[in-house]
């Protein structure tokens, strides 16, 4: 009889079994709460990343579109000099060997050049797509661990409950 008395006394006072159940469940969905304002943050964050990505991707595309443009008029700038230089000294710009190899070393020199800035464009792309992935990676990890930690909270709550 002593012990109805102490319980009856316990679940009057809001503590005891009751309250700590009670304790456990507003605990249980703070937690749940707390993990879906996570989720929600980090797709925001994730949505405002992937569009900025994307804008800057092209942007880069837009730059590499210009500048290949640039190239090549300067390519076609300076081998019509040069052919106006061969002319202007008597020197046959078609027939010469010379003529000839110094116009391949221009178009040498700007394939090159081609070839370097599209190794640059495709390492910023990369760059941003790392960048990208890498917040997903976090953005999930930091999920998982919040989920781990709810469900050792709850545990542990719930153990002791009993």
């Amino acid at each position: 009889m002593g012990q109805i008395a102490s319980l009856g006394g316990a679940l009057a006072s809001g503590t005891g079994i009751i309250g700590n159940a009670a304790n456990t469940l507003i605990s249980s969905a703070q937690s749940s709460n707390e993990l879906s304002n996570l989720k929600s943050q980090q797709n925001l964050e994730q949505e405002q990343q992937q569009t900025n990505t994307n804008a800057q991707l092209q942007q880069i595309e837009l730059q590499s579109q210009q500048d290949e443009q640039d190239r090549l008029k300067a390519l076609k700038s300076a081998v019509a000099k040069q052919r106006a230089a061969f002319g202007a000294s008597g020197v046959s710009s078609s027939d010469s060997g010379s003529a000839s190899a110094v116009v391949t070393g221009y178009l040498n020199d700007s394939n090159s050049e081609k070839s370097q800035n599209e190794k640059t464009n495709n390492l910023k792309k990369q760059a941003l797509t790392d960048s990208l992935n890498q917040t997903k990676q976090k953005n999930l990890l930091e999920l998982s661990e919040k989920e781990n930690e709810n469900k050792w909270s709850n545990l542990f709550n719930i153990s002791s409950i009993l």
